[in-house]
């Protein structure tokens, strides 16, 4: 949906990343007001395990965009692609700080609806593991009341080999139980190097 930019903050002096809307998508309501409740949710979620959103603007030519803390290191994803499976410690630290994470979002009513390798970051210049979860685009915020929907009924939301059943049959509310299971999906995928479903299609 969008392109990340480093960029320097000049008023703070220092490093940032920015996260542009991609032009295509301007005309469709829904990416726009998907990038904003983004930006909204993870601000909201007070976690040192949940990157910092630092504003959210719009350029002079009407493009959306995020001013975050900028991360150096790797998504878990990459880490897995050169390391192959992780110790039941590595996999235990990466679950409690993920969890500790989701905790705080699930108390806000904010069910993240897309956790997977590629949205957990682990930092560099640590002593020892230190994740941070990235990517609220799709999630969905429970104590919403305007009944402002930004999915389509029946619609999958999420990457299928780490839904939920509830996921897959595209319910219209789908709970904290949904991010639990992703998160299940994504130890077994650091202790074994595979998914535990798998198939030709969805």
């Amino acid at each position: 949906m969008g392109s990340i930019w480093l960029a320097e903050h000049l008023g703070l002096h220092m490093p940032v990343a920015v996260k542009f809307l991609r032009e295509q998508l301007l005309a469709c309501e829904g990416a726009v007001a998907r990038m904003r409740r983004e930006a909204a949710a993870a601000a909201r979620i007070r976690s040192p395990h949940v990157v910092q959103i630092f504003d959210l603007q719009v350029t002079s030519e009407g493009i959306p965009y995020i001013v975050m803390e900028l991360l150096e290191g790797e998504s878990l994803e990459d880490h897995l692609a050169w390391r192959g499976h992780l110790t039941l410690d590595e996999t235990a630290a990466i679950v409690r700080q993920v969890g500790a994470a989701l905790t705080k979002a699930h108390d806000l009513g904010i069910v993240h609806r897309d956790i997977k390798p590629e949205n957990v970051f682990l930092l560099d210049g640590e002593r020892e593991i230190f994740v941070k979860v990235l990517d609220f685009g799709v999630a969905l915020d429970l104590s919403d009341r305007s009944g402002a929907r930004l999915t389509i009924d029946g619609a999958l939301v999420g990457t299928p080999s780490f839904m939920s059943p509830e996921q897959m049959i595209g319910c219209e509310v789908v709970g904290p139980a949904a991010d639990v299971w992703a998160l299940g999906v994504v130890a077994y995928r650091c202790l074994t190097q595979t998914l535990p479903y798998s198939g030709d299609s969805v």
